[in-house]
């Protein structure tokens, strides 16, 4: 895992939610199903942090909120709305003071497919015109 967050998340207030090195399972839903996400090395905060106190019961609903992905140097590449974030568990992470939290939500426009896109965004890997004709149909999608 890497040591620096990849990604922000912002509850839709402007309360920061914290930072997080890991997300997985944003892409894994058809659009408009609501998904369980994996967030890991998460330092949470605000609402975050509040809904992971409240786990088991119906007020773990953190909310509404805005997760941004990250470049090497924290630059803000681009971003997905989140509905109902709801914190189902927490684990302590391999580092002090991070925790990896599962929660279900809903992110209309993270698409199946787009993860791969995100990756080459990251890297620097738009070099070259062309690079979805080789993605499979969701991968075309998502691109």
């Amino acid at each position: 895992m890497a040591n620096e967050p990849g990604y922000a998340l912002t509850g839709d207030d402007g309360d920061r939610w914290g930072d997080v090195q890991e997300v997985d399972g944003l892409f894994d839903a058809p659009y408009g199903d609501p998904r369980e996400v994996e967030l890991r090395g998460c330092r949470p905060q605000g609402g975050l942090r509040t809904a992971i106190a409240r786990i088991g019961t119906d007020r773990a609903v953190a909310g509404n909120a805005h997760l941004a992905f990250l470049d090497t140097s924290g630059r803000i590449l681009g971003s997905y709305e989140l509905s109902d974030v709801t914190v189902e568990s927490v684990r302590h992470a391999t580092e002090p003071e991070l925790v990896d939290l599962t929660v279900r939500l809903s992110a209309n426009l993270a698409m199946p497919g787009a993860e791969r896109t995100w990756q080459l965004i990251r890297a620097g890997g738009l070099d070259r015109t062309g690079l979805w004709h080789d993605l499979d149909e969701d991968g075309k999608r998502g691109w």
